[in-house]
């Protein structure tokens, strides 16, 4: 059985983005606000920044409500 941890070593860049992603999205699905993705260039690095920004506003949203 492969691993994901095999997988991303020998993976593209954007192969290694999904990864973490999904892992993210699973993260947040749970209530795990804090995730975010490591800083990159190009695209990959526009969508990391996207789902850090919804993450962080996610986030922010939950702590208002509980005031």
């Amino acid at each position: 059985m492969t691993t994901v941890e095999e997988v991303s070593q020998t993976a593209t860049p954007e192969t290694k983005l999904l990864l973490e992603l999904a892992d993210a999205l699973d993260h947040l699905a749970v209530g795990d606000l804090s995730v975010r993705l490591a800083s990159r260039d190009g695209l990959p690095g526009q969508v990391a920044d996207r789902f850090n920004r919804l993450a962080e506003l996610k986030q922010r949203h939950t702590r208002d409500l509980m005031r």
